[in-house]
């Protein structure tokens, strides 16, 4: 049990530090340096902090304003999961879509495996039409 509320301590510290705060100098205290990343976001993702850094440098510059809230999270095995929910305003280019200053507000789930006191490895899946769309890339289909 004592293993379950570091972890969590550590993804509660990721989401406040590195998510919403945006300073991606301390990822090397979270994640081992060969870490994962499973995400249909990122595809050509090949593992590796280092790539994992310029992931987050990316959503730091299209997104400075960035929060991330944990609405539910729990353990299982060397897992922490987690339901979050981001919002902020798209003040950059992302995805090569200038900068439209629209607000968005986003769900998605993560699962954090742990690898002795680190981070090794993300499972993830978000909302990105949803974000396509409150960004006015595209529109909402009504019926």
């Amino acid at each position: 049990m004592e293993t379950n509320k570091k972890n969590m301590d550590l993804v509660i510290r990721l989401f406040t530090d590195i998510y919403s705060e945006g300073d991606i100098s301390h990822l090397g205290q979270f994640f081992t340096t060969d870490m994962k990343l499973r995400d249909p976001a990122q595809p050509n993702f090949n593992g590796g902090l280092q790539q994992y850094k310029t992931v987050e440098t990316q959503y730091k510059n299209a997104f400075p304003t960035r929060s991330m809230h944990i609405d539910q999270m729990f353990s299982s095995g060397d897992s922490i999961i987690v339901y979050w929910t981001c919002k902020g305003i798209q003040k950059g280019t992302f995805m090569d879509i200038p900068a439209t200053g629209k607000n968005f507000t986003i769900h998605g789930i993560s699962i954090y495996r742990f690898k002795g006191d680190k981070i090794s490895e993300i499972s993830q899946s978000w909302d990105r039409l949803g974000l396509l769309e409150q960004l006015g890339v595209l529109h909402a289909m009504h019926q």
